[in-house]
């Protein structure tokens, strides 16, 4: 498999994940407003009001937490898709400890038995690796990084 093939593969890895996490939330977010609507009016005063105000912010919780990944998806989907030559958004970089791919914050995944990190650009990692090329080390958190390939 060529190079830009796997990190295409990467990208549908990442992708797939953030669509199957919003299609979760909305699940969350429907059983809840159907908590909601189908609760009724309760003698039970204070305890009735607790509970609905409760579910309110745990669904508004929810809408954030859509509306983030929302983000994160319209990101990925920003990102350039053409092979780097240095570390910028959208690469995927080789090194002597794994394999990151700068892109969002979603933390390891595997993509064909390979373990990859996916990060943003915000991560201090990342702007540790910012700018490198192939060849060039860093270090990180007294850990020394290789850049072995860049795509």
């Amino acid at each position: 498999m060529s190079p830009l093939n796997f990190k295409v593969l990467v990208y549908k890895q990442v992708k797939n994940h953030l669509l199957e996490k919003v299609e979760l939330l909305l699940d969350q977010q429907a059983q809840i407003r159907f908590s909601l609507s189908s609760e009724t009016k309760s003698t039970a005063g204070d305890k009735h009001h607790t509970a609905r105000a409760q579910m309110q912010a745990e669904n508004d919780k929810i809408e954030k937490q859509i509306a983030l990944t929302k983000q994160m998806l319209q990101h990925l989907h920003d990102l350039p898709k053409e092979e780097k030559n240095t570390v910028s958004s959208g690469a995927l970089v080789y090194t002597n400890k794994g394999i990151f791919y700068f892109s969002v914050p979603l933390g390891k995944i595997n993509v064909q038995e390979k373990e990859i990190f996916a990060l943003s650009l915000a991560a201090p990692i990342s702007k540790a690796f910012l700018g490198k090329s192939s060849g060039e080390t860093i270090t990180f958190n007294n850990q020394i990084y290789s850049l072995e390939n860049i795509e």
